[in-house]
């Protein structure tokens, strides 16, 4: 760039500027991630479940109390049984998985309130529920991670990385 005008340089650094703020503050800590459908609705539209670990809503909602606006899953098939990992949004296990996740390990980040919102509406969200049998499977389908009741389904995850914000 030695032969460009100085003017020049400066408008593609602004220009350069202003797009990254533009990529990055569409995944800001502010964005609702996740969209609700019926079990139904993702069987056809995400294919059928291939992997999954099913546990109590109880163990959800301890899960949920210990991070703030994002909660991130993945399942760890290293051992013959899938381990859900829980995270926090700064990658903090939060259920209790004790192995190290690596920095490229993809997890699928999910807004808090998404989660909860599926919760109420499956109708298993009262303390009389928490103390049921009433479980929560996640999911790994061909392209996606999901949540599942049973009657709803939750997918749209934003994936981390490469979009950890």
């Amino acid at each position: 760039m030695k032969n460009v005008p100085s003017k020049f340089r400066l408008s593609y650094l602004a220009l350069v500027v202003i797009l990254f703020s533009l990529v990055t503050s569409s995944f800001a800590q502010d964005k609702v991630i996740g969209q609700i459908y019926s079990k139904a609705e993702a069987d056809q539209l995400f294919g059928p479940v291939l992997k999954s670990v099913t546990i109590p809503v109880a163990d959800l909602s301890k899960t949920l109390d210990k991070c703030n606006s994002y909660v991130m899953f993945a399942l760890d098939v290293t051992d013959s049984q899938p381990q859900l990992i829980a995270t926090d949004e700064n990658r903090k296990p939060v259920n209790g998985y004790s192995k190290q996740i690596k920095a490229d390990k993809v997890l699928n980040k999910y807004s808090k309130s998404k989660v909860v919102e599926l919760l109420s509406k499956s109708g298993i969200t009262s303390s009389s529920s928490l103390s049921t049998s009433a479980t929560v499977t996640l999911e790994v389908r061909s392209n996606v991670f999901s949540v599942s009741t049973g009657v709803y389904t939750l997918e749209m995850a934003i994936l981390c990385p490469p979009y950890c914000l």
